[in-house]
């Protein structure tokens, strides 16, 4: 296990810039093959890459059959990374790699309740807080690997715990932010890493 990697900032507002630059090739290198992610989060990375695809397809350890990702196959993570990656350089070339990946993160609720499975769960929230303690159910459903867990700190303010994270914090805090955008907030984010080696997320708004 390698040591937890110190966050990109303590605080994170609402239009902050991540100004870390990251080493991709390191990161991809980290992540254990049993690491997987849905192909619904990768589809959306295939159409817009279509100019660079036929240099990528080479690079990814599971390349989808006939260049399609299946929204509820199990895909490496590592390949998922590979393309979020590609993503950020391509629609934010101006900006430190991890502020584009945070960026490239916002749209994710998006993505998740435009499925079927984000469909279900969105009937029954309604705001910041339900949205972010449903995160760590959402994940089991989504990822295989990583971990999070939720616990409410006051009435707006919800702790996320990240377990077994191998990639850049700025994807989960752009996932956070977003989530919590869509339901209407303004998220203030506080991270550290706990005692333990996992990383913490306190997101208020």
């Amino acid at each position: 296990m390698f040591a937890t990697d110190p966050p990109p900032a303590a605080v994170v507002t609402p239009d902050a810039v991540l100004d870390r630059e990251l080493d991709d090739e390191a990161l991809l290198r980290r992540f254990p093959s049993s690491q997987r992610v849905k192909g619904l989060f990768l589809g959306r990375f295939r159409e817009a890459l279509a100019a660079e695809w036929p240099a990528l397809e080479g690079k990814l350890e599971s390349p989808p059959r006939a260049g399609r990702y299946l929204p509820f196959h199990d895909y490496p993570l590592r390949d998922h990374n590979l393309l979020l990656f590609a993503v950020a350089r391509r629609r934010h070339p101006r900006a430190p790699l991890e502020d584009g990946v945070r960026r490239v993160g916002r749209e994710d609720v998006k993505v998740i309740l435009e499925s079927l499975l984000g469909r279900v769960v969105s009937a029954a929230v309604r705001s910041p807080r339900e949205a972010l303690l449903a995160v760590p159910g959402l994940y089991r459903q989504i990822v295989t690997g990583p971990r999070f867990d939720a616990e409410e700190l006051s009435p707006r303010c919800i702790r996320l715990t990240l377990t077994n994270a191998f990639g850049p914090w700025g994807y989960q805090v752009g996932q956070l932010q977003g989530t919590v955008e869509h339901f209407g907030g303004a998220p203030t984010l506080r991270l550290s890493v706990d005692p333990g080696g996992a990383r913490r997320f306190d997101v208020a708004w």
